[in-house]
């Protein structure tokens, strides 16, 4: 079956910030934004539009006819993904580049790959330089400006891929268990049943 693999890199973040994905085919770029906005702890407060380069159209949650916009809720990622290599997130102030690969996958959940940079971004902060000066301090132990950092400083956690597995799970409604410190998939056996006992 096919499925994709999409590195997801925030644009100009020093350590490099990014995670490597891998998407089940026949999601649409609204499940697409759930995803990112898990992986990199976001909480929705912004909007957001997925471009392609070299396509017109913007792909964004729409409320209104447009013949200039697609509606995420709608489409689905297949044949952009198939096509396209490349592909821009823009997310509020923050910008993330999405290189994308067909790849062999079978199962219907995002699963979390690798994970370079192991900060998540606070989204509070306000853009990515702000970011990469809190990352800064909390990496380097710099002394700082506890007005305008001490807040970020504070709140700025490591990614969990854990608890990163069990929320794709459960937006893709997949039974799991923790198996090894690992989140892994329960095989439900179809020829189950729970008659023979009514």
């Amino acid at each position: 079956m096919v499925g994709f693999e999409v590195v997801l890199t925030i644009n100009d973040s020093h350590p490099v910030t990014s995670r490597k994905l891998k998407i089940p085919y026949g999601i649409t770029f609204k499940q697409m934004h759930n995803i990112i906005q898990i992986v990199f702890g976001f909480e929705h407060e912004h909007e957001y539009q997925f471009k392609f380069k070299d396509f017109e159209f913007t792909i964004e949650e729409i409320d209104r006819l447009d013949p200039e916009l697609i509606d995420s809720r709608r489409e689905p990622i297949d044949k952009y993904f198939e096509s396209f290599t490349q592909c821009t997130y823009y997310y509020g102030d923050w910008t993330i580049i999405m290189d994308i690969d067909v790849i062999e996958y079978d199962e219907v959940f995002a699963q979390i790959d690798t994970v370079h940079g192991r900060y998540n971004p606070i989204e509070e902060c306000g853009n990515v330089e702000e970011f990469n000066k809190i990352v800064d301090i909390k990496r380097n132990s710099l002394d700082y400006d506890i007005v305008k950092y001490g807040f970020y400083v504070d709140k700025i956690r490591f990614i969990n891929r854990k608890i990163v597995q069990k929320k794709f799970m459960l937006m893709f409604r997949v039974p799991f268990k923790e198996v090894n410190n690992r989140i892994v998939k329960v095989e439900i056996d179809p020829n189950y049943s729970l008659d023979r006992f009514f």
